[in-house]
Parts: C-alpha cells; sequence; structure tokens
C-alpha cells in the first residue's frame, strides 16, 4: 500500500500493481483516474488507476508493464476526470517523485 506522498520508492522493471491510498477521496465517484508520469528524459506517460471497489472505497492502483518504470526520479500526478470541465489534479503544490532505482538482480539464488 502507497499513500499518496511526496516520494514513492519503485524498482525498474517491476510489473504488475502499486496501490495508492487516497484519504478522503471515494475513487467509485470517478469515471476516469489518471496517473501523469513525466520520465526523467522528459517523456511522458499516462496510466489508469483503477478504483479497488466499494469495499475500500479510498485505495486504487496501478498496473506497470515492462519498461514503464525505468531508473531514475520521475515526476507525478494524478488527474481525476481528465479532460471534463469539472476535473482535478492532486497533489495541488507540487508532483510527485517516483524514486525508480535499478534492480539489483534477478538471478535465482545459488545455495
Amino acid at each position: 500500500m502507497v499513500e499518496l506522498q511526496k516520494i514513492i520508492d519503485l524498482v525498474a522493471g517491476d510489473t504488475g500493481r502499486t496501490y495508492f491510498r487516497f484519504l478522503g477521496l471515494d475513487l467509485t465517484t470517478y469515471t476516469v483516474i489518471g496517473l501523469h508520469v513525466k520520465r526523467q528524459d522528459g517523456t511522458t506517460f499516462t496510466k489508469e488507476v483503477e478504483p479497488e471497489g466499494a469495499s475500500a472505497p479510498e485505495r486504487g492502483y496501478v498496473t506497470w508493464q515492462a519498461g514503464d518504470l525505468t531508473p531514475g526520479r520521475h515526476e507525478a500526478e494524478v488527474e481525476f476526470n481528465p479532460g471534463a470541465d469539472a476535473h482535478e489534479t492532486l497533489p495541488k503544490r507540487y508532483p510527485m517523485i517516483l524514486n525508480v532505482r535499478p534492480e539489483l538482480g534477478s538471478a535465482a539464488p545459488t545455495p
């Protein structure tokens, strides 16, 4: 579980879900939630934040694909109902930082 905070630590090359907690927000009330990422090299991409559901309305997750998480410090923000007249972006003051470190190794351990 990752709370919406200033710095989020991740590992390069990881695939699967990262969970976020949006205190005080019911994610099920939004039609689209986008996580906008600006990589250190200036390229950008957007991932959809999926609400976990009625049992945990403040929780959502992003599913990473191979190549999404490259090493570096990347800026990110969450936009609720992007493109609509009534949309909101968090955090307000400064972007979040996705601190993606290189994987230390992927070989199977040796006995």
